[in-house]
C-alpha cells in the first residue's frame, strides 16, 4: 500500500499542474529537509518521495543553473536506489551528465555519482555500465593522492564483484582485499548505508570464494552497522542466513544455530516465517550455490513431518513419500539441515511439531 501511495503521489507531484506557478526557495528546502528527517529515521518510502519532491521543484528553479541541480539530481537517484525503484539507474545517468556539464568530464565531484552509479548498474545487472562506471572512476581517482580514501574502496568492490561473475576470480580476490584494507583506513570519510554495504559485499565475495573466516569478518562488520542505523534493512537477513553457512563451515554450531533464530526473528517480525531449511550442509535440501553457478533444476521431493528445536535442528522425523530420493537418504538430509524453529514475540514458541511439510530436493 506504501508503494502505490508513493507511486500516485510521486505521478501527482510531477503533473504539470503541480506546481502551476514557479516554486519558491522555501519550498525546496523544504522538501529537502523532510528528505533528510525521513532518511535518518531510515524511511524509505518518504525519503523517495520527498526526495523526487525536491528534485522536481529543483528541475523548476533551477532550469538554466546545471550546477545547482547537480547534487539533487544525485540525492534522488540515491533515495530511489535505496527504496529499490527502477529509476534509480537512468535517474543516476542524468546526474552524471549534469555534473558533467557543470564541472566538467574531469572533476573530482563525479566521483560519488560514479561509485553509486556503478553499484546500481551491479544491482541491475548491467554489467558493461557499471565497468564504464568504474573505469572513470579510477582514471579520476589516478590523478589524486589520498583523497576519496573510502570512495577507491567502493570502486575496488564494484570491479571485485564484476570480475566475480566472470569468473575471474584471481583479480576478484585482488579488488576484494585492496577495498577491505582501504574501508578499514578510511571509515571516517563513509556515510550509511556504503559503509555497511561495502563489508557486505566483501563477506559475500569472501564466502563465494571460500574464504568463511574473512566472510565472518565482514558481515559481523555490516551487522554492527545495520543494527545501529536500519536493524531491519532486508540485509540484515541476509546476513544471518549467510552466517549460518559461515559458522557451520567453521565448525561454530551454536553460532549457527544463533544466526538461524535471528533470522526467524527478522521474518517474525514481519508476520513471516522460515519454514524451509535455512541451510543444507549437502546442498540437496536448498539452493546453497554460488552467485557464479547457475540455478539448479529441482530432482525430486519431500513429504515430511518433525519437530523443530532450539539448536535449528529437527527430530521425531518421519518421511511420509519421496520423489526422486529414497526416504532414507532424505531422512539423514534433514537430520544434518538448519530449520529454524518457530519463535513467538522473540521467544521460542511452545508447539514445534510440523505436521506435513513437502521440501524440493536439487
Amino acid at each position: 500500500m506504501h508503494r502505490v501511495m508513493a507511486t500516485i503521489l510521486a505521478c501527482f507531484w510531477l503533473s504539470s499542474s503541480a506546481f502551476a506557478e514557479k516554486p519558491s526557495d522555501k519550498a525546496l528546502e523544504d522538501a529537502l529537509n523532510a528528505y533528510k528527517d525521513s532518511s535518518l529515521l531510515g524511511h524509505k518510502a518518504d525519503s523517495f518521495l520527498h526526495a523526487r519532491r525536491a528534485y522536481v521543484i529543483a528541475t523548476k528553479l533551477f532550469d538554466d543553473d546545471v550546477a545547482q541541480l547537480a547534487p539533487i539530481a544525485h540525492t534522488y537517484a540515491r533515495a530511489a536506489m535505496r527504496y529499490k525503484e527502477p529509476i534509480a539507474l537512468p535517474q543516476f545517468q542524468r546526474a552524471i551528465s549534469l555534473f558533467t556539464s557543470a564541472y566538467g568530464t574531469d572533476s573530482d565531484r563525479l566521483l560519488p555519482v560514479l561509485a553509486d552509479a556503478a553499484e546500481e548498474a551491479i544491482h541491475r545487472e548491467e554489467p558493461e555500465l557499471a565497468y564504464s562506471w568504474l573505469k572513470k572512476s579510477r582514471e579520476l581517482l589516478e590523478e589524486k593522492t589520498s583523497e576519496h580514501g573510502f570512495i577507491r574502496a567502493r570502486v575496488h568492490m564494484g570491479l571485485a564483484r564484476l570480475y566475480y561473475d566472470s569468473r575471474e576470480f584471481e583479480r576478484a580476490t585482488k579488488h576484494t582485499s585492496r577495498a577491505f584494507g582501504l574501508a578499514s583506513q578510511h571509515i571516517d570519510q563513509a556515510i550509511f548505508p556504503d559503509t555497511a554495504q561495502l563489508y557486505f559485499w566483501h563477506g559475500q565475495v569472501m564466502r563465494w570464494l571460500e574464504n568463511p573466516q574473512a566472510a565472518e569478518i565482514s558481515y559481523n562488520k555490516a551487522l554492527a552497522i545495520y543494527n545501529v542505523y536500519e536493524p531491519r534493512a532486508r540485509p540484515v537477513l541476509s546476513i544471518h542466513l549467510h552466517m549460518v553457512s559461515v559458522n557451520h563451515e567453521l565448525g561454530r554450531a551454536e553460532q549457527a544455530a544463533f544466526h538461524c533464530i535471528e533470522a526467524q526473528k527478522y521474518e517474525t517480525a514481519r508476520n513471516m516465517e522460515l519454514w524451509y531449511p535455512v541451510y543444507d550442509p549437502a546442498g540437496r535440501l536448498s539452493q546453497n550455490r554460488k552467485r557464479s553457478q547457475p540455478q539448479r533444476p529441482k530432482s525430486g521431493q519431500i513429504l515430511v513431518s518433525y519437530t523443530r528445536s532450539a539448536n535449528c535442528h529437527v527430530s521425531n522425523i518421519k518421511v511420509h513419500k519421496t520423489a526422486g530420493i529414497s526416504a532414507d537418504e532424505a531422512a539423514r538430509l534433514l537430520r544434518q539441515a538448519y530449520i529454524a524453529p518457530r519463535m513467538q514475540n522473540g521467544m521460542l514458541a511452545t508447539d514445534q511439531k510440523v505436521d506435513q511439510i513437502n521440501i524440493n530436493v536439487y
